[in-house]
């Protein structure tokens, strides 16, 4: 596993799909802050795991809902191509739903691997989807400020 990928990510933009940019008054950039009620985050172990945080809260879900939807599995670096497959094995939503506490298993379904190419300049992680849409992630090293 590089050194480099390895720690905490906190994504800080990502390229809209093609299909969603009509849906977006005003649009002057290909790339789009995430919402204030969303945040995602990624963990690189150095032993090639990863664990994939993403929070829904009121804004999406309702007033009063929140969800923590995580997945986690293998990520899979060919260094050859700076590529990475992210390979999930698992994941599961938890929080709470109409006033009742939930954890809601999503490994029953079965999990695509997504590939990307990967691109680390300073504190930035790039990952871009290896599909035609070349969607892209971008994430910003999480400092021990930020963990607390």
């Amino acid at each position: 596993m590089p050194k480099k990928v390895v720690g905490r990510w906190l994504l800080e933009a990502a390229s809209l799909l093609p299909d969603e940019k009509p849906r977006v008054e005003g649009l002057e950039s290909q790339d789009a802050k995430p919402r204030p009620d969303y945040g995602r985050s990624l963990v690189v172990t150095p032993g090639g795991c990863f664990l994939m945080r993403t929070k829904l809260e009121d804004a999406t879900l309702g007033r009063g809902n929140a969800l923590e939807i995580r997945s986690w599995g293998a990520f899979q670096v060919n260094e050859k191509d700076d590529s990475v497959e992210l390979r999930t094995k698992s994941g599961q939503a938890v929080g709470p739903v109409c006033g009742k506490p939930r954890v809601i298993g999503l490994s029953k379904g079965k999990f695509q691997p997504t590939s990307y190419t990967y691109d680390v300049e300073g504190d930035t992680l790039t990952l871009t989807a290896k599909t035609p849409s070349l969607q892209t992630f971008q994430f910003r090293r999480q400092t021990t400020e930020q963990a607390e």
